[in-house]
């Protein structure tokens, strides 16, 4: 498999949704809520929509 764009967003959303509770942690297989790193993973993902800016499809920006 070759990694794409939208690869890298989908680990983010993961790891996001795990850190804020909406999905099991794979490795505890529980639900925890951990803010500080639910904001850590939107800012790192806020970087890369302006690091990126303009050099996205129409449909990897929607996607991110």
């Amino acid at each position: 498999m070759t990694p794409t764009f939208t690869t890298i967003v989908q680990i983010y959303q993961f790891e996001g949704l795990v850190a804020l509770g909406k999905m099991l942690n794979p490795v505890t297989n529980e639900s925890n809520n951990n803010l500080d790193h639910a904001r850590f993973v939107i800012d790192v993902l806020a970087v890369l929509q302006e690091k990126s800016k303009g050099n996205l499809s129409a449909e990897e920006s929607g996607f991110l």
